[in-house]
């Protein structure tokens, strides 16, 4: 069915309101100043004037998330993400995710927290490029009471000087979560018996895919797609994303629109759709010496609105981190690919 697009940012802003009592919406540091799930004609413009900062309309209930690497030389089994967001997922405001490895998607850790049975879950995927200069991550949880909480974050460590010139590319994974249900609910905890099915909350579904971009320092222009995108749980597939209209400041941060373009054909295959369906918005920052790029997307409807999927509230936040074309552990599709141009 068509979705009206204003009608669900409404909806997702009153979300955002509901998250602390107090209808406001915490995040990463400085704000750049933009509408949330802007996807009107204009671009969206980062702000050449304030430190490096996550959007609200990216950021959404995340004010802080921080790696913190374990004692375990050999393994990450210990290794935890503190994520400060505006939700009721566990006391203190800063809650602790532990490292779960059964959720891992190709490219990236999962991370979770579930404080009891009858509280919220969530998962969060994170990675960051070889050097350890860029890192993005996306959070959800599954949903309870028709009520959700999500957010995303990037950062660079180390100095940046941007690029005046060149045209190069951008690919690797991507990782995503729902706040739909995961099909096998096997990482959340035992409800009690007896429990009304009105209380429960769900493990979030899980999606992943690839992300090719095309970066133009020339004129400051970022485009590109997540394809290939799919549920993890059962490889059922997902339409793919053009994120289009980005546009990038010379502290490297980059800002654009995401749209949905697929529906189901004949026989369940993927098929183009006439008219693309603004979903939300991407973004992102480019790592030291152009090397490498992390960033996030927020999706205000997982499916597209001909697709017989898509329901009222279905949403999605993702991730990713992604190695230049022509750097060593570029994927494939960059064997024919040049550096820059």
């Amino acid at each position: 069915m068509t979705k009206n697009l204003a009608l669900i940012l409404a909806l997702f802003g009153m979300l955002a309101a509901c998250s602390d009592g107090s209808g406001s919406n915490p995040v990463f540091n400085e704000p750049v100043d933009e509408e949330p799930g802007d996807t009107g004609d204009e671009p969206i413009t980062p702000d050449d004037d304030v430190k490096i900062a996550v959007p609200e309309s990216l950021a959404q209930n995340v004010s802080r998330i921080t790696y913190s690497k374990g004692r375990k030389a050999k393994d990450d089994s210990d290794d935890k993400l503190r994520v400060k967001l505006s939700a009721l997922d566990q006391p203190p405001k800063v809650a602790t995710y532990l490292r779960n490895a059964a959720l891992d998607v190709p490219g990236y850790k999962a991370f979770s927290v579930q404080d009891d049975p009858l509280d919220r879950m969530f998962v969060a995927v994170t990675a960051e490029d070889k050097k350890g200069n860029v890192r993005a991550t996306a959070v959800a949880d599954g949903g309870q009471f028709r009520r959700f909480f999500r957010g995303t974050s990037y950062e660079r460590t180390g100095e940046y000087t941007h690029p005046t010139t060149g045209l190069v590319s951008f690919a690797g994974r991507y990782a995503g979560v729902t706040n739909l249900n995961d099909l096998d609910q096997d990482q959340r905890l035992d409800v009690p018996r007896g429990t009304d099915s009105s209380l429960y909350p769900a493990q979030p579904r899980q999606t992943k895919g690839k992300v090719f971009l095309n970066v133009d320092f020339d004129d400051n222009a970022v485009n590109g797609s997540i394809y290939e995108r799919k549920f993890a749980d059962n490889g059922e597939k997902l339409s793919d994303v053009n994120l289009v209209e980005g546009t990038m400041n010379k502290k490297g941060e980059f800002l654009g629109t995401a749209e949905l373009t697929q529906a189901p054909g004949r026989g369940g295959r993927m098929v183009d759709v006439v008219s693309p369906q603004g979903a939300g918005p991407f973004g992102g920052v480019i790592g030291t010496d152009a090397k490498a790029l992390a960033g996030t997307v927020v999706l205000d409807s997982v499916f597209h609105g001909d697709d017989p999927r898509d329901g009222d509230l279905d949403a999605e936040v993702g991730t990713f981190v992604l190695p230049r074309c022509g750097t060593r552990g570029a994927p494939k599709i960059c064997k024919k690919l040049g550096d820059f141009d």
